[in-house]
Protein backbone atom coordinates (compact mmCIF):
# COMPACT_ATOMS: atom_id res chain seq x y z
CA UNK A 1 0.00 0.00 0.00
CA UNK A 2 0.95 3.42 -0.53
CA UNK A 3 0.28 6.63 1.45
CA UNK A 4 0.86 10.20 0.83
CA UNK A 5 0.61 12.37 3.78
CA UNK A 6 -1.33 16.01 3.67
CA UNK A 7 0.16 18.58 3.29
CA UNK A 8 -1.64 21.54 5.29
CA UNK A 9 -0.55 25.01 5.14
CA UNK A 10 1.14 27.02 8.02
CA UNK A 11 0.42 30.66 8.62
CA UNK A 12 1.00 33.21 7.34
CA UNK A 13 2.96 34.47 10.31
CA UNK A 14 3.10 38.25 9.75
CA UNK A 15 5.85 40.53 12.04
CA UNK A 16 8.15 43.55 12.11
CA UNK A 17 11.75 42.34 12.05
CA UNK A 18 13.82 45.42 13.49
CA UNK A 19 17.20 45.69 12.43
CA UNK A 20 19.24 47.65 15.48
CA UNK A 21 22.49 48.39 15.59
CA UNK A 22 22.33 48.14 19.26
CA UNK A 23 21.51 44.50 19.15
CA UNK A 24 24.33 42.11 19.73
CA UNK A 25 21.87 38.98 18.87
CA UNK A 26 18.68 38.41 17.34
CA UNK A 27 15.74 37.49 19.46
CA UNK A 28 12.72 36.18 17.61
CA UNK A 29 10.38 36.77 20.44
CA UNK A 30 11.15 40.28 19.77
CA UNK A 31 11.30 40.22 16.15
CA UNK A 32 14.71 41.64 16.75
CA UNK A 33 18.19 41.04 14.15
CA UNK A 34 21.64 42.82 14.73
CA UNK A 35 22.45 45.66 12.56
CA UNK A 36 25.76 47.01 11.39
CA UNK A 37 27.45 50.74 11.86
CA UNK A 38 30.50 50.06 9.52
CA UNK A 39 32.52 53.53 9.53
CA UNK A 40 34.52 55.80 7.23
CA UNK A 41 37.17 57.86 7.69
CA UNK A 42 36.26 61.55 6.18
CA UNK A 43 39.07 64.35 6.03
CA UNK A 44 39.17 67.64 3.92
CA UNK A 45 40.77 70.64 3.92
CA UNK A 46 41.67 73.88 2.04
CA UNK A 47 42.74 77.67 1.97
CA UNK A 48 40.52 80.52 3.20
CA UNK A 49 41.22 84.22 2.67
CA UNK A 50 41.38 86.54 5.58
CA UNK A 51 38.40 89.21 5.04
CA UNK A 52 38.72 90.95 8.97
CA UNK A 53 39.85 94.71 8.96
CA UNK A 54 42.65 95.91 11.41
CA UNK A 55 42.01 99.67 11.82
CA UNK A 56 44.80 101.86 13.45
CA UNK A 57 43.56 105.63 13.73
CA UNK A 58 45.50 108.91 15.43
CA UNK A 59 43.90 111.94 16.00
CA UNK A 60 45.29 115.36 14.02
CA UNK A 61 46.96 117.91 16.29
CA UNK A 62 47.42 121.44 15.53
CA UNK A 63 46.78 124.85 17.07
CA UNK A 64 44.69 127.71 16.87
CA UNK A 65 44.68 131.59 17.30
CA UNK A 66 41.54 132.98 19.98
CA UNK A 67 40.92 136.21 19.25
CA UNK A 68 38.48 138.87 21.47
CA UNK A 69 37.56 142.14 19.87
CA UNK A 70 35.33 143.00 22.45
CA UNK A 71 36.00 146.43 24.46
CA UNK A 72 33.33 145.86 27.26
CA UNK A 73 34.23 141.76 28.12
CA UNK A 74 36.84 139.51 28.57
CA UNK A 75 36.33 135.77 28.26
CA UNK A 76 37.29 132.73 29.58
CA UNK A 77 37.25 129.49 26.77
CA UNK A 78 37.04 126.12 28.62
CA UNK A 79 39.70 123.18 27.92
CA UNK A 80 37.47 120.72 25.65
CA UNK A 81 36.05 123.81 23.55
CA UNK A 82 34.89 122.85 20.26
CA UNK A 83 35.97 124.71 17.54
CA UNK A 84 35.24 123.32 13.77
CA UNK A 85 35.57 123.92 10.09
CA UNK A 86 32.91 125.00 8.12
CA UNK A 87 32.78 121.29 6.57
CA UNK A 88 31.96 119.97 10.15
CA UNK A 89 35.81 118.77 11.37
CA UNK A 90 35.49 119.37 15.16
CA UNK A 91 38.55 119.82 17.01
CA UNK A 92 39.14 120.43 21.09
CA UNK A 93 41.36 122.99 22.56
CA UNK A 94 44.01 121.43 24.54
CA UNK A 95 43.79 123.84 27.41
CA UNK A 96 41.62 126.85 28.84
CA UNK A 97 42.36 129.78 27.16
CA UNK A 98 41.81 133.51 28.44
CA UNK A 99 41.21 136.34 26.36
CA UNK A 100 41.63 139.92 27.94
CA UNK A 101 39.02 142.43 27.06
CA UNK A 102 39.59 144.61 23.72
CA UNK A 103 41.56 147.88 24.10
CA UNK A 104 39.93 150.88 22.70
CA UNK A 105 41.87 153.84 21.85
CA UNK A 106 42.77 157.00 20.27
CA UNK A 107 40.29 159.55 18.69
CA UNK A 108 38.60 158.48 16.47
CA UNK A 109 39.01 155.31 18.49
CA UNK A 110 40.16 151.76 17.34
CA UNK A 111 39.91 149.17 18.62
CA UNK A 112 42.40 146.69 19.53
CA UNK A 113 41.98 142.89 19.23
CA UNK A 114 43.50 140.27 22.01
CA UNK A 115 44.48 136.92 20.77
CA UNK A 116 45.81 133.59 22.18
CA UNK A 117 47.47 130.65 20.51
CA UNK A 118 45.92 127.33 22.00
CA UNK A 119 46.77 123.94 20.81
CA UNK A 120 44.07 121.91 19.52
CA UNK A 121 43.21 118.06 18.87
CA UNK A 122 40.77 116.21 16.04
CA UNK A 123 37.87 115.24 18.26
CA UNK A 124 37.56 111.94 15.54
CA UNK A 125 41.00 110.54 14.98
CA UNK A 126 41.83 109.79 11.29
CA UNK A 127 43.05 111.67 8.19
CA UNK A 128 39.85 114.10 7.90
CA UNK A 129 41.45 115.83 10.78
CA UNK A 130 44.70 116.71 8.33
CA UNK A 131 43.15 120.65 7.52
CA UNK A 132 44.26 123.40 6.06
CA UNK A 133 45.22 126.73 7.54
CA UNK A 134 42.48 128.96 8.14
CA UNK A 135 40.05 126.27 7.71
CA UNK A 136 38.91 125.81 11.37
CA UNK A 137 36.90 129.16 11.62
CA UNK A 138 33.48 128.32 13.58
CA UNK A 139 33.22 129.11 17.06
CA UNK A 140 30.66 127.46 19.06
CA UNK A 141 26.93 128.87 19.06
CA UNK A 142 27.22 130.36 22.74
CA UNK A 143 29.73 132.93 21.85
CA UNK A 144 29.65 135.92 19.64
CA UNK A 145 31.04 135.27 16.80
CA UNK A 146 31.41 139.14 15.88
CA UNK A 147 34.14 139.71 18.67
CA UNK A 148 34.96 136.13 19.38
CA UNK A 149 36.32 134.60 16.78
CA UNK A 150 39.11 131.78 16.08
CA UNK A 151 41.34 130.58 12.87
CA UNK A 152 44.19 128.14 12.72
CA UNK A 153 47.24 130.02 11.29
CA UNK A 154 48.67 126.55 10.47
CA UNK A 155 47.48 122.85 8.95
CA UNK A 156 46.70 120.37 11.56
CA UNK A 157 48.68 117.50 10.83
CA UNK A 158 49.17 113.62 11.89
CA UNK A 159 46.14 112.22 11.27
CA UNK A 160 46.24 108.74 10.01
CA UNK A 161 44.27 105.94 9.21
CA UNK A 162 45.73 102.63 8.68
CA UNK A 163 44.01 99.22 7.91
CA UNK A 164 45.93 95.84 8.10
CA UNK A 165 43.99 92.57 6.85
CA UNK A 166 43.71 89.71 9.45
CA UNK A 167 41.42 86.72 10.23
CA UNK A 168 38.40 87.49 12.18
CA UNK A 169 35.79 84.77 13.60
CA UNK A 170 33.34 85.23 10.58
CA UNK A 171 36.02 83.75 8.60
CA UNK A 172 37.15 80.66 10.58
CA UNK A 173 32.94 80.19 10.75
CA UNK A 174 33.18 80.19 6.95
CA UNK A 175 35.81 78.17 6.79
CA UNK A 176 34.26 75.47 9.12
CA UNK A 177 31.29 75.60 7.24
CA UNK A 178 33.06 74.66 3.88
CA UNK A 179 34.94 72.04 5.60
CA UNK A 180 31.60 70.50 7.33
CA UNK A 181 30.10 70.51 3.51
CA UNK A 182 33.43 68.90 2.21
CA UNK A 183 32.83 66.09 4.93
CA UNK A 184 29.11 65.41 3.68
CA UNK A 185 29.83 65.20 0.34
CA UNK A 186 32.47 62.94 0.80
CA UNK A 187 30.62 60.68 2.94
CA UNK A 188 27.75 60.55 0.14
CA UNK A 189 30.17 59.97 -2.55
CA UNK A 190 31.23 56.64 -0.36
CA UNK A 191 27.25 55.78 -0.09
CA UNK A 192 27.02 55.68 -3.80
CA UNK A 193 30.34 53.59 -4.25
CA UNK A 194 29.14 49.96 -4.15
CA UNK A 195 32.44 48.88 -3.85
CA UNK A 196 32.87 50.98 -0.33
CA UNK A 197 30.20 49.49 0.99
CA UNK A 198 30.22 46.09 2.86
CA UNK A 199 29.69 43.45 1.07
CA UNK A 200 26.39 41.31 1.01
CA UNK A 201 25.04 44.11 2.88
CA UNK A 202 21.67 46.35 2.31
CA UNK A 203 23.01 49.93 3.01
CA UNK A 204 20.34 53.06 3.66
CA UNK A 205 21.89 56.34 2.86
CA UNK A 206 18.75 57.47 5.14
CA UNK A 207 21.02 56.50 8.51
CA UNK A 208 23.93 57.79 7.34
CA UNK A 209 25.59 60.34 10.08
CA UNK A 210 29.13 61.84 10.91
CA UNK A 211 30.58 63.00 13.81
CA UNK A 212 31.67 66.27 14.58
CA UNK A 213 34.14 67.74 12.69
CA UNK A 214 37.63 68.16 14.73
CA UNK A 215 40.13 70.76 13.11
CA UNK A 216 43.88 70.86 12.82
CA UNK A 217 44.10 73.74 13.91
CA UNK A 218 42.55 76.04 17.25
CA UNK A 219 40.20 78.41 15.85
CA UNK A 220 40.94 80.31 18.90
CA UNK A 221 44.95 80.77 17.70
CA UNK A 222 43.56 82.00 14.16
CA UNK A 223 41.59 84.43 15.11
CA UNK A 224 43.06 87.85 15.14
CA UNK A 225 46.49 87.26 12.87
CA UNK A 226 47.63 89.51 10.72
CA UNK A 227 47.80 87.19 7.41
CA UNK A 228 46.15 87.69 3.92
CA UNK A 229 44.69 83.77 4.39
CA UNK A 230 44.94 80.97 6.17
CA UNK A 231 44.89 76.89 5.84
CA UNK A 232 42.67 74.49 7.57
CA UNK A 233 41.74 71.10 7.46
CA UNK A 234 39.20 68.90 9.25
CA UNK A 235 38.70 65.20 10.00
CA UNK A 236 35.09 63.08 11.11
CA UNK A 237 34.28 59.36 11.13
CA UNK A 238 31.10 58.69 9.27
CA UNK A 239 28.66 55.83 10.00
CA UNK A 240 25.40 54.20 8.26
CA UNK A 241 23.45 51.29 9.02
CA UNK A 242 23.72 48.17 6.94
CA UNK A 243 22.00 45.21 6.97
CA UNK A 244 22.00 40.95 6.14
CA UNK A 245 18.83 40.79 5.13
CA UNK A 246 18.97 37.06 5.35
CA UNK A 247 19.57 37.50 9.31
CA UNK A 248 15.37 39.11 8.66
CA UNK A 249 14.22 36.22 6.65
CA UNK A 250 16.16 33.75 9.05
CA UNK A 251 14.12 34.84 11.98
CA UNK A 252 10.66 35.02 10.14
CA UNK A 253 11.35 31.29 9.44
CA UNK A 254 12.57 30.74 13.22
CA UNK A 255 9.44 32.23 14.71
CA UNK A 256 7.32 30.81 11.89
CA UNK A 257 8.75 26.83 12.66
CA UNK A 258 7.76 27.90 16.53
CA UNK A 259 4.25 28.43 15.72
CA UNK A 260 3.64 24.60 14.19
CA UNK A 261 1.25 22.89 15.96
CA UNK A 262 1.99 19.59 18.48
CA UNK A 263 1.34 16.53 16.47
CA UNK A 264 2.45 18.30 13.06
CA UNK A 265 5.87 19.11 11.86
CA UNK A 266 7.22 21.50 9.25
CA UNK A 267 7.72 19.97 5.94
CA UNK A 268 11.55 20.75 4.87
CA UNK A 269 11.47 23.39 2.23
CA UNK A 270 8.26 24.50 1.94
CA UNK A 271 8.91 27.74 3.73
CA UNK A 272 8.50 31.21 2.15
CA UNK A 273 9.45 34.33 3.37
CA UNK A 274 8.26 37.30 1.26
CA UNK A 275 9.67 40.90 2.71
CA UNK A 276 8.01 44.44 1.96
CA UNK A 277 9.35 47.70 2.11
CA UNK A 278 11.01 48.32 4.97
CA UNK A 279 10.80 51.77 6.80
CA UNK A 280 13.60 53.95 8.64
CA UNK A 281 13.51 54.44 12.48
CA UNK A 282 15.95 56.78 13.45
CA UNK A 283 19.36 53.93 12.86
CA UNK A 284 17.05 50.76 13.14
CA UNK A 285 15.11 49.73 10.04
CA UNK A 286 11.46 47.65 10.40
CA UNK A 287 11.04 45.58 7.74
CA UNK A 288 7.65 43.94 7.10
CA UNK A 289 7.47 40.49 6.72
CA UNK A 290 5.19 37.28 6.43
CA UNK A 291 6.05 33.69 6.24
CA UNK A 292 4.09 30.78 5.28
CA UNK A 293 4.69 26.76 5.25
CA UNK A 294 3.52 23.51 5.14
CA UNK A 295 3.28 20.96 7.85
CA UNK A 296 2.22 17.34 7.80
CA UNK A 297 1.16 14.74 10.61
CA UNK A 298 4.45 13.00 11.32
CA UNK A 299 3.40 9.08 10.46
CA UNK A 300 4.79 5.93 11.68
CA UNK A 301 4.60 2.71 9.54
CA UNK A 302 3.69 0.38 12.18
CA UNK A 303 1.00 2.72 13.39
CA UNK A 304 0.20 2.15 9.78
CA UNK A 305 0.40 -1.32 9.66
CA UNK A 306 -1.46 -1.46 12.61
CA UNK A 307 -4.77 0.14 11.48
CA UNK A 308 -4.92 -1.66 8.52
CA UNK A 309 -3.94 -5.65 9.46
CA UNK A 310 -6.40 -7.79 9.20
CA UNK A 311 -8.94 -5.86 8.23
CA UNK A 312 -11.02 -6.14 4.82
CA UNK A 313 -10.32 -3.62 2.02
CA UNK A 314 -13.05 -1.59 2.79
CA UNK A 315 -12.16 -1.25 6.58
CA UNK A 316 -8.45 -0.86 5.54
CA UNK A 317 -8.85 1.83 3.09
CA UNK A 318 -10.71 3.85 5.79
CA UNK A 319 -8.29 3.06 8.52
CA UNK A 320 -5.30 4.21 6.32
CA UNK A 321 -7.53 7.72 5.05
CA UNK A 322 -6.63 9.08 8.44
CA UNK A 323 -3.32 9.05 7.70
CA UNK A 324 -3.58 10.86 4.34
CA UNK A 325 -4.21 9.41 0.58
CA UNK A 326 -3.47 6.36 0.44
CA UNK A 327 -3.71 3.57 -2.48
CA UNK A 328 -4.30 -0.15 -1.45
CA UNK A 329 -3.80 -2.53 -3.59
CA UNK A 330 -3.41 -6.81 -3.32
CA UNK A 331 -1.91 -9.52 -5.26
CA UNK A 332 -3.90 -11.89 -5.97
CA UNK A 333 -6.53 -9.90 -7.09
CA UNK A 334 -9.44 -11.66 -5.11
CA UNK A 335 -7.66 -11.37 -1.52
CA UNK A 336 -9.94 -9.99 0.37
CA UNK A 337 -8.27 -9.21 3.92
CA UNK A 338 -5.41 -7.31 4.71
CA UNK A 339 -2.53 -9.43 5.76
CA UNK A 340 -1.00 -9.66 9.05
CA UNK A 341 2.34 -10.88 8.35
CA UNK A 342 4.61 -7.47 8.36
CA UNK A 343 6.78 -9.36 5.20
CA UNK A 344 3.35 -9.74 3.39
CA UNK A 345 2.50 -6.15 3.94
CA UNK A 346 4.41 -3.39 2.21
CA UNK A 347 3.75 0.09 3.39
CA UNK A 348 4.93 3.15 1.40
CA UNK A 349 4.58 6.41 2.94
CA UNK A 350 5.44 9.85 1.27
CA UNK A 351 4.96 13.30 1.20
CA UNK A 352 6.16 14.86 -1.73
CA UNK A 353 3.37 15.69 -3.19
CA UNK A 354 2.36 19.22 -1.96
CA UNK A 355 -0.91 21.44 -0.97
CA UNK A 356 -4.32 18.36 -0.20
CA UNK A 357 -4.08 15.32 -1.60
CA UNK A 358 -5.17 14.95 -5.54
CA UNK A 359 -8.75 13.46 -6.27
CA UNK A 360 -8.85 9.68 -8.08
CA UNK A 361 -6.39 9.15 -10.99
CA UNK A 362 -7.96 8.74 -14.41
CA UNK A 363 -9.04 5.36 -14.34
CA UNK A 364 -9.13 4.70 -11.46
CA UNK A 365 -12.16 3.50 -8.80
CA UNK A 366 -13.40 6.35 -5.97
CA UNK A 367 -11.77 4.17 -3.17
CA UNK A 368 -9.08 3.16 -5.02
CA UNK A 369 -7.53 5.73 -3.29
CA UNK A 370 -4.91 8.40 -4.86
CA UNK A 371 -1.26 8.39 -6.18
CA UNK A 372 0.86 4.63 -7.19
CA UNK A 373 1.16 1.93 -4.75
CA UNK A 374 3.82 -1.10 -4.73
CA UNK A 375 2.52 -4.33 -4.56
CA UNK A 376 0.59 -4.87 -2.35
CA UNK A 377 -0.50 -7.13 0.22
CA UNK A 378 -0.51 -10.64 -1.40
CA UNK A 379 -2.72 -13.92 -0.24
CA UNK A 380 -4.94 -14.04 2.74
CA UNK A 381 -3.79 -13.61 6.48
Amino acid sequence: MSVVVRREPLGPVDLTVTADPGAATADPAVGVVPAERPTFDLAASGTFAATGKKVDETAATGSVRWQNCDPTSAYQIPRGTVVRTRGGVRFAIDETVFLPVAVLSGNPPTITCQTRDVGVTAAAPGVAGNVAAGAIDVVPAAYNSVVIRVSNPAATSGGTHTETTLVSQKDVDAAKKALTAKLDAQLQAILADPSRLPSGRRVFAETASRTAPVLDADPATLVGQEVPGFDLAATATGSVTAVDEVSVTALAAARLAGSVPAGRELVEGSTRVDVGEPSVAGQAIRFPVSATAEMTRPVDVGEIRRAVAGRTLAAAREAAAAFGDATISVWPAWVTTIPTLDFRLAVDVRTDVPGPGPGPSPGMSPDAGAGTAPPGPSGTP
